[in-house]
């Protein structure tokens, strides 16, 4: 029995040994998040991108994953797009942020923590976000919320794409008028999966 269980470790280590350490996303967050040439003229950039400190204490994530996260990118864009049906809102603001995570489980549950933390923000303004289903994202990114909250009153809407690709978490937030922003959100939420690359193969 004793050679028997000798063998399993011996296994054991080879497969491990095979498979390797998990392949990550190495490439600066600046340079995958959205810039201003990713969104549609009339767009402009406000103030300057915000240190990765500052990233963190706007985002919802545990202490846990906060701890895992190497680098990140916070960007916010705005425009006056179009006049709100019903006189309210009039300008349409983008927020758009990669965090890059020291592996895809901690990208995952990083995911994870900001829609639960987006749903809770909501509900203490009364308002409960509305899923919207799947954005059409390709493998491998992994869609964490697409969800919808209406503000009557505003006569606005805003729309948050949450995803996770390998070890890269991207995070599109737009708010506008009413009936307006929904593509906007779709788009930009794919532009910003297709800058995020695959890692390196060995």
């Amino acid at each position: 029995m004793k050679r028997f269980l000798g063998w399993i470790g011996v296994v054991g280590v080879l497969l491990l040994a095979a498979c390797g350490p998990e392949a990550v996303v190495e490439r600066p967050a600046a340079e995958m998040n959205l810039a201003l040439a990713d969104l549609p003229e009339g767009f402009r950039q406000k103030g300057q991108d915000l240190s990765l400190a500052d990233i963190l204490q706007q985002i919802n994530l545990s202490e846990s994953d906060k701890g895992a996260v190497k680098d990140g990118s916070m960007r916010t864009f705005t425009a006056t797009l179009g006049l709100s049906a019903t006189a309210g809102i009039r300008s349409t603001e983008v927020v758009a942020v990669v965090l890059r995570f020291d592996s895809e489980g901690a990208a995952q549950s990083g995911a994870s923590d900001i829609a639960t933390g987006f749903g809770d923000a909501m509900r203490t303004i009364r308002v409960t976000p509305e899923v919207l289903g799947t954005t059409p994202l390709p493998a491998p990114a992994s869609l964490g919320v697409f969800s919808r909250v209406q503000l009557p009153e505003q006569g606005a809407q805003v729309y948050l794409a949450v995803f996770h690709k390998k070890n890269v978490l991207g995070l599109v937030l737009v708010s506008g008028p009413q009936g307006e922003v929904e593509g906007l959100a779709v788009r930009l939420a794919q532009a910003l999966e297709k800058k995020i690359p695959l890692p390196a193969t060995p």
